[in-house]
């Protein structure tokens, strides 16, 4: 009998551990450190909880910090994390590891609540192209959940009011878009509801405004 394996830490022993982290209240800046190790381990586990439990871990220490932007541990990971989406969106999605590569990275980003200007117009660029799954672009919508909305309203805006659009990208970006609500918006939105072409649409958009009031 192998002896090392008494002391082989199981798969449980493994998630449950990286799920008690996920309700640290006030993690130190020595705490992001090892989540960048585990966000970096991934690549050999496969296992999304190593990416998305140590990014939500950084988002309640930067909400803590106030202000992560001169984190130089926080920063690595968003860029360390960003590179992963830039380096796959080009690739062949229908390959299920680039796929599932892609879509965690992204998961993770939006759980942190940072994003480049440089991820940012790659994000836009694909949300618009046609060629891209919805899926894909749903998530690059909900990526932005946690980020400044007045920086991104006009843009999921038109998306938002673009007919070409599936029906699950358009309601996703109206959700962003009314993260941050101005009296402009809710009129621009009240009035193209006369010419919504999509029930699906409008009757979420109407529901929506009708319990928002």
């Amino acid at each position: 009998m192998d002896r090392s394996s008494k002391y082989e830490i199981t798969k449980e022993v493994k998630e449950t551990w990286m799920l008690s982290m996920f309700y640290l209240p006030r993690p130190d800046s020595k705490v992001i450190e090892s989540m960048f190790s585990l966000i970096q381990f991934y690549e050999k586990e496969q296992n999304p909880m190593y990416v998305l439990i140590p990014t939500s871990v950084v988002h309640t220490y930067c909400r803590n910090a106030g202000d992560c932007k001169n984190d130089y541990v926080v920063m690595n990971i968003v860029k360390y994390l960003e590179e992963i989406v830039i380096a796959n969106l080009p690739k062949d999605l229908n390959d299920r590891k680039i796929y599932e590569k892609l879509m965690v990275a992204m998961k993770g980003i939006g759980n942190i609540g940072m994003v480049s200007s440089l991820l940012r117009k790659n994000l836009e660029a694909i949300i618009v192209d046609e060629s891209y799954p919805d899926d894909v672009k749903v998530q690059a919508i909900q990526l932005f959940r946690k980020t400044n909305c007045d920086e991104t309203r006009d843009f999921f805006m038109d998306i938002y009011q673009n007919f070409t659009q599936s029906v699950e990208v358009r309601i996703t970006s109206y959700i962003q878009v009314m993260k941050c609500p101005t009296y402009l918006t809710i009129k621009d939105i009240k009035e193209f509801l006369k010419p919504e072409k999509v029930n699906q649409v409008g009757s979420f958009v109407w529901s929506f405004l009708t319990n928002l009031l």
